[in-house]
């Protein structure tokens, strides 16, 4: 088969993650669409056994399998239950590892603090007190939007949207702290700049 070029290569990439900014309606919807991608990227490499014109490194190719056999517990989970904090947890699984192909660095970096917040997620006993399902999903959205990377508010955008009707009330107070903690913040900052000028005017 003929390579294609950069450009050509580049305009696939756009619009291969223009698809999965898309706006779904519904959790589901949106876990379809991320996972079927996922599954059909781990069928093109077996069918090239491997094969990349930019190969993987060894940590990226490490993450790959992680991926694969964490959302392949996921789907069966999902399947089953179709709970929304494992629904949640099979999207942004997905949707973060085909990132490892384009931006790995980013990848790998969110791949470490999603991985723990699964695994104790995973060992976690349904309790009294214990955090709701929502409540779960609300805590892990928040820790992406602290990474501060543009696909990550697309989706983070897009799950709120599909979960904003069934908030409960401690879910909404750690969106409210959250806010309250960027507000702390920005005074800090303004403090910060009045005393240099108030030091700027004494001189």
């Amino acid at each position: 088969t003929t390579e294609l070029s950069k450009e050509a290569r580049m305009a696939l990439k756009d619009v291969f993650f223009r698809g999965l900014d898309s706006a779904c309606k519904t959790l589901p919807d949106m876990v379809n669409l991320a996972h079927k991608l996922l599954l059909n990227a781990q069928a093109r490499l077996e069918q090239m056994a491997g094969k990349l014109s930019r190969p993987l490194s060894e940590d990226c190719a490490k993450a790959w399998n992680n991926v694969g056999a964490i959302t392949k517990k996921l789907e069966t989970k999902w399947k089953q239950t179709k709970e929304k904090e494992t629904g949640v947890f099979l999207m942004l699984f997905s949707h973060i590892g085909l990132q490892i192909f384009t931006n790995p660095e980013m990848a790998l970096d969110i791949l470490s603090e999603l991985t723990p917040l699964y695994k104790n997620w995973k060992k976690g006993k349904p309790s009294q007190g214990a955090p709701a399902g929502i409540e779960v999903v609300v805590e892990i959205m928040l820790s992406l939007l602290a990474q501060n990377k543009h696909i990550l508010r697309n989706i983070v955008n897009c799950t709120f949207k599909v979960i904003s009707n069934q908030l409960t009330e401690p879910a909404l107070e750690s969106i409210l702290a959250a806010l309250g903690d960027e507000d702390e913040n920005k005074g800090d900052v303004s403090d910060e700049d009045e005393e240099e000028d108030e030091d700027e005017e004494e001189d």
